[in-house]
């Protein structure tokens, strides 16, 4: 009860019952492809670097989450009104708790926007840690069964969704974590020359930072172990 009243507190995000918020996945996408490949801290994208305290690509993830939720394909623009405090802006989500200031520290930003395994906790736990809010819906995964990774149901993927990726997931292992942060922002139809687990896979795309990638298929990410969630409030 301790830890889940610790992440609780950590990830809680607060939904106003002014404003009708939604998360749109195309916007979504639509900021993670204009922005990828941005420098941090200058004045065309004024969030901070915070490869040091975690990893851009959950912060990068974050903000493209923030963007379909606010409607904003700007980095600048999104993040000045993460930091307005606003009434629109805490209807989805309370930023005082997620993100506040562009400072490298543990008190402008939750664990969860700058860390794989605290942003993939938060997404498995939203739905039981609170009613309103942003909360992540389990889409797919690579389920283990019997001893063996089952595949993606690649049928259920749609751009706007989140990938979590395990590098070095062990079959058994009891600190197993994930390693990586990506949203989904095309997803092509099957050809019938696509034979192989990877070339399927290769039809989802994937934007992401920390090597500031855009459309990169899935199966070459290398993972062995695949989730993805789809946000929704």
């Amino acid at each position: 009860m301790k830890n889940l009243n610790i992440i609780k507190s950590l990830f809680l995000f607060l939904i106003g019952s002014s404003v009708n918020a939604a998360y749109i996945p195309s916007t979504a996408v639509s900021y993670a492809v204009n922005n990828y490949n941005l420098a941090y801290g200058s004045t065309t994208n004024p969030f901070i670097n915070v490869s040091g305290v975690g990893g851009n690509c959950t912060n990068f993830a974050n903000q493209a989450i923030s963007g379909g939720l606010l409607g904003i394909t700007n980095s600048k623009t999104l993040n000045q009104n993460l930091l307005s405090q606003s009434v629109a802006v805490k209807s989805v989500q309370n930023t005082s708790v997620f993100y506040k200031c562009n400072t490298v520290s543990n008190t402008c930003q939750t664990a969860a926007w700058r860390g794989a395994q605290p942003m993939f906790s938060y997404s498995a736990n939203s739905i039981n840690l609170q009613s309103k809010g942003l909360r992540l819906n389990l889409t797919t995964k690579t389920a283990l069964v019997n001893g063996t990774l089952l595949p993606l149901d690649l049928s259920k993927i749609k751009v706007g969704d989140i990938v979590y990726l395990d590098f070095d997931f062990v079959i058994g292992a009891s600190n197993n974590s994930v390693d990586h942060t990506a949203v989904v922002t095309a997803v092509n139809p099957e050809s019938w020359y696509v034979v192989t687990q990877n070339m399927k896979y290769n039809n989802i795309k994937l934007t992401y930072q920390s090597s500031n990638v855009t459309n990169k298929g899935l199966g070459d990410m290398g993972a062995t172990a695949i989730y993805i969630y789809r946000p929704f409030v």
